[in-house]
């Protein structure tokens, strides 16, 4: 008896043990490391009921036979240890005649936090699970970056790897991430599915274009330029006020550089086919097209020299705006209209060209002047329009789009305006009005195209070797992408263990089990329990229990348990019996 007593007080200990190891667990959210098969719950929750209860209420009842009380107390507390129906209903009956309803209660209580056991077992030893949010640090891939500083051969490799800018708007907006409308966003490197939209840094390209004022233009005469006399076509000196700035020269309604004062890499062909020189930090552009601010105001054109043709100069500068924007971590995608302070325009007025403030000594690749520099070097895909079917001397007569001006027609939906080789009709787009702040867009998505590729489409080695011999250069070193961090609130399945219940519960079956369990401890328990049999027994070797009720006449259970508050002990019976 003494063994089942330390193991029924062993096991309630252990309960508590348990449950306060699985409070501390889910309070150190160390629960996250602990897994286990959910198939077991249910057989661990039913051997822990029936370890926990049979014990506890075996040694009750053992309890219960050797105590010195009343017949009615005894048999109230057995009848009690029936369930939790039988010891609710041992508990009324203490109102009309209270035999020992303290230790009733207690039974009752017992069994009822067995009752809670039942339902907070399971969640004690397995798992419940949840969704919540955790703050994730992810790597991100940002802006094109030297490789190696201020190195030549980056600009011409960003100039040669222009030829991919017509096919650009051509892809999946997955497989172009990192670039939208002017602007270039930070990429994740990973993508986390079902989490909410994260925070990323980005870097707008903010394009101002102005009229260029007091523009002037001079007939020229084509031997002044070393052309042979009578080539027929009238050229023309145009200058700018622009201090620094070249003269250039135009043939029919062509820009041409003047080759004796420009280097190639200062050129720049955009629009209806322009060739310009213009100084570091911006670009020249013109257009034969008329150009319309949003109030409805139609740039400064100017008029060439016995001919009916107007040009639109304009001269655009950059200057870069740092922003916040949202993407989809699932898709890593930008969200739509997310970034801001925004760069993509849907309103701007003419005004005379006013370059913005320039930055200070900036060693980027992007926030510097290196972008006008790519621009004004853009190689021609060798495309060649014909001008005319006439040549003289040796002088042809056909001109050719460079990447930058065949992205920016297909931008604004122009096409070149030259007359066929027959002298048939001009396939113009001339005519077609333009807006100022479309331009603007336009100039934008070409820079941050021409950057975005150069950081994500690399020409193979065997291109490279051939550009390298081409340029004569040793080495060419690509732009690198920097890397960068972002936070993303992952929404995750997890689990966790309840634990609070349970550990009152178990708490309160420890106190009562000792309450149950002190004294019952005997080197010979032959009669450990109260049931049919038992009770033969015990009238069957204690014929003074027969005295005391066989004067009951009507045997109801009101009457029976008033005849038996008469205090007796079983187990000083048995004992005796024995010593006999």
């Amino acid at each position: 008896m003494k063994h089942s007593y330390i193991l029924c007080i062993l096991l309630h200990i252990s309960l508590v043990v348990m449950s306060v190891v699985l409070v501390w667990l889910t309070m150190a959210r160390k629960e996250h490391n602990i897994t286990f098969s959910i198939d077991y719950q249910e057989i661990v929750s039913f051997w822990c009921r029936i370890v926990t209860t049979v014990f506890a209420t075996r040694s009750a009842i053992l309890h219960s036979t050797k105590q010195f009380c009343t017949l009615t107390e005894m048999h109230d507390q057995i009848s009690a240890w029936g369930g939790i129906g039988a010891a609710v209903s041992i508990l009324y009956t203490q109102v009309t005649l209270p035999s020992s309803f303290l230790r009733i209660f207690w039974i009752c209580l017992y069994l009822s936090t067995i009752s809670v056991l039942n339902v907070t077992t399971p969640a004690l030893v397995s798992v419940e699970s949840f969704n919540f949010s955790i703050s994730t640090t992810v790597k991100t891939q940002s802006i094109p970056q030297w490789s190696t500083s201020g190195d030549r051969s980056t600009l011409l490799l960003l100039q040669n790897n222009a030829a991919f800018l017509p096919w650009i708007d051509h892809l999946d907006q997955a497989k172009k991430l990192g670039l939208s409308k002017g602007s270039l966003y930070d990429v994740m490197v990973e993508a986390y599915p079902g989490s909410e939209m994260a925070d990323i840094s980005a870097m707008g390209f903010n394009i101002s274009c102005g009229y260029i004022p007091s523009v002037l233009i001079k007939e020229v005469h084509p031997e002044s330029l070393g052309m042979p006399l009578g080539a027929g076509v009238p050229l023309y000196n145009i200058s700018f006020p622009t201090e620094g700035l070249n003269t250039i020269v135009m043939g029919n309604t062509n820009l041409t550089a003047n080759e004796e004062k420009s280097e190639p890499d200062k050129t720049l062909e955009k629009i209806v086919n322009p060739k310009l020189e213009v100084p570091a930090d911006s670009i020249i552009l013109y257009t034969q097209n008329p150009i319309s601010d949003t109030n409805g105001k139609i740039g400064h054109a100017v008029k060439l020299p016995n001919l009916n043709v107007t040009l639109q100069f304009l001269q655009c500068s950059d200057s870069v705006v740092l922003q916040m924007g949202k993407v989809d971590t699932g898709s890593r995608k930008i969200i739509p209209n997310s970034l801001h302070p925004t760069v993509y325009k849907n309103h701007s007025s003419w005004r005379s060209y006013n370059p913005f403030p320039k930055a200070a000594n900036s060693t980027s690749l992007l926030e510097g002047d290196y972008w006008a520099q790519i621009l004004s070097g853009l190689d021609d895909p060798q495309i060649l329009v014909t001008t005319s079917g006439k040549s003289f001397n040796g002088w042809g007569t056909y001109e050719s789009i460079d990447w930058g001006s065949m992205y920016l027609m297909q931008q604004l939906g122009l096409e070149p305006s030259l007359p066929s080789d027959d002298g048939g009709p001009i396939k113009s787009s001339a005519g077609q009005l333009l807006y100022l702040h479309d331009i603007e867009n336009a100039v934008s998505n070409l820079v941050a195209s021409i950057f975005w590729t150069g950081g994500h489409i690399h020409p193979s080695s065997i291109a490279m070797k051939g550009i390298e011999t081409t340029w004569n250069i040793g080495h060419i070193y690509p732009p690198i992408l920097s890397t960068g961090n972002t936070t993303v609130e992952r929404v995750v399945f997890a689990v966790r263990l309840n634990a609070a219940i349970g550990l009152g519960a178990s708490m309160l079956l420890l106190i009562l089990a000792i309450m149950f369990s002190a004294g019952t401890h005997s080197s010979n328990p032959h009669l450990s329990s109260m049931g049919f049999l038992q009770i033969i027994w015990v009238f069957e070797h204690h014929p003074e229990l027969l005295e005391i009720l066989e004067q009951v006449e009507d045997p109801t259970d009101y009457n029976l348990r008033a005849a038996g508050l008469v205090k007796v002990r079983l187990f000083d019976a048995i004992q005796l019996e024995q010593e006999e």
